[in-house]
């Protein structure tokens, strides 16, 4: 239960009160006008990213959410991570005696102050560090999909939290036929939401959802020494300390937990595998097969190496194995439709479909899914794959506007495929791919 055992009442006069706005039509697209019952008014924009009370969009609600946490935790001062609008925030403030919520969003976190005005709102990007610590509880709802770093974005909520507060976690489950709409860059099983906790220091303890839309945990800051040991190795492989990162693992690998061994072999692979080390990476991938029974990720490895070494029926054969622990593994995924793209070519545009699905943002599926679509002259669809990674807003590579654009040339878009000469040209005018890009894109029609 929480600390606080009936409602706030001044948070529950304002409930009776009503602050529920109402929305008109703003001057751009997609931009919609908040307008409160003071008379206050607030840019929103209807999309994907966050959903605003009383406003249909396509990102879904995720109050139940928030109404089950309270029911879960207990304590004084509590985290809304990615807080978006705030309606789950003043649920919390009914609750508890302290909410802090945080967002990278300043336009959201205007609209939250107005909404919940109870609750402490700051703006933070939790990829690189939050201002907040020495919470009792946090939660992180629909936002792990759509952050570039999802392990950074739990890390540093971790610092926020007590030694043994807890973290509600709740995702869209994963579906090999998904359709992502951006911002969401991925979704999660069960599987996965909980190995990715593990190894930014967090441990399962309850399973609150797991139906057919999101999956829901709620976990503990683990106070294990052996797992900061296991955190503190991925942070340092992820910034290329690989030495550092060794030393974390191997002092890691003392723990008597399976699956904390787990991790640290599949860890030691990586490391490996990123060394040009094949056989150290392979040892490692065959002892994490060992240790995890029911965990697919060792075959996913291997069937990487075996890619790597021309392999490729094996690696089309491990990676299908792979999947057989769980479909929804992008990594065995991409490997498979690498593997099967170069075996035949009959079934390599479903394989990269489901890779796409999996991971839209992910530029060597992109580039693969468009690849396997333009040897089949669908030069439209490929242009669509390409324009759907470029609304992600990551860097984008040479390759990616170079290739782009040979996609626009092929499709009779000669004015399109000139822009993305431009992007190129301004990433390095004197390349040969970007001097031929742009001699044929300036050559006369026919």
């Amino acid at each position: 239960m929480s600390s606080v055992s009936a409602p706030n009442d001044a948070v529950e006069a304002e409930l009776r009160a009503g602050r529920e706005p109402s929305y008109e039509v703003g001057k751009r697209d997609a931009e919609l006008i908040a307008r409160f019952a003071s008379g206050e008014r607030v840019p929103v924009v209807k999309s994907r990213a966050r959903a605003y009370p009383n406003l249909p969009s396509s990102a879904p609600s995720t109050l139940a959410f928030y109404e089950a946490f309270i029911e879960l935790v207990s304590g004084k001062h509590v985290v809304d991570a990615g807080t978006g609008a705030g309606a789950g925030a003043r649920i919390l403030c009914r609750h508890f005696a302290q909410v802090s919520g945080l967002d990278n969003d300043a336009r959201a976190l205007e609209f939250a102050r107005k909404y919940a005005p109870h609750a402490h709102f700051l703006q933070a990007d939790l990829c690189h560090g939050s201002p907040l610590d020495q919470a009792d509880a946090a939660l992180m709802v629909d936002v792990l999909g759509h952050v570039v770093r999802p392990t950074a974005a739990l890390r540093t909520l971790r610092a926020c939290l007590l030694p043994g507060g807890k973290l509600l976690v709740a995702e869209p489950k994963a579906h090999a036929s998904q359709r992502l709409t951006t911002p969401a860059r991925r979704a999660f099983s069960k599987a996965a939401l909980g190995q990715l906790l593990l190894r930014s220091g967090f441990e399962v303890e309850e399973i609150v959802c797991g139906g057919a839309t999101f999956i829901a945990l709620v976990a503990r800051r683990s106070d294990d020494p052996l797992v900061d040991a296991l955190v503190e190795a991925f942070q340092h492989a992820e910034r290329g300390q690989l030495d550092a990162a060794r030393a974390e693992f191997a002092r890691a690998e003392r723990s008597p937990r399976p699956e904390v061994l787990l991790e640290v072999r599949l860890g030691q692979a990586e490391i490996a595998f990123a060394s040009n080390d094949g056989d150290g990476a392979a040892r490692h991938f065959f002892e994490a097969n060992e240790l995890g029974l029911q965990d697919g990720r060792g075959l996913g490895g291997l069937a990487r190496i075996a890619l790597a070494t021309n392999q490729l029926e094996d690696a089309r054969s491990l990676a299908t194995d792979a999947l057989r622990f769980d479909p929804t593994d992008a990594e065995a995924t991409t490997t498979l439709a690498l593997a099967v793209e170069q075996l035949t070519q009959a079934e390599a545009l479903h394989a990269w479909r489901l890779a796409g699905n999996l991971a839209p943002d992910d530029a060597e599926v992109a580039t693969g899914l468009a690849r396997v679509s333009a040897q089949q002259q669908n030069y439209a669809f490929a242009i669509q794959v390409f324009e759907r990674l470029r609304s992600y807003e990551t860097p984008l590579s040479l390759e990616f506007h170079v290739t782009l654009g040979w996609l626009l040339l092929a499709d009779g878009r000669r004015n399109d495929a000139k822009v993305e000469v431009r992007y190129a040209s301004a990433l390095s005018p004197d390349h040969p791919a970007v001097l031929e890009l742009s001699e044929a894109a300036s050559a006369p029609s026919d």
